[in-house]
């Protein structure tokens, strides 16, 4: 698995992984579980979105369209 999103708060997590999977591309958000601590940890960075080596390409090219539209951030993995 590789992570091609990081996302800065939970709705963008959300907005990436429903865009993969509306694609046909499983995914995998990481993190999730964690965000019950901000706080406790650094707010940022906690939640990643992880695809297949073979879909990364494609899932990233996706989630290029979320920052052309004023979506969420998207940072290089």
């Amino acid at each position: 698995m590789r992570v091609v999103f990081v996302a800065d708060h939970w709705i963008d997590a959300q907005l990436a992984r429903g865009l993969l999977a509306s694609e046909g591309i499983h995914c995998i958000l990481l993190g999730e579980s964690l965000t019950g601590a901000i706080g406790e940890l650094p707010a940022f960075g906690i939640l990643r979105i992880a695809v297949d080596e073979r879909d990364e390409a494609r899932a990233r090219e996706l989630l290029c369209t979320l920052r052309r539209s004023d979506g969420p951030s998207f940072i290089e993995a």
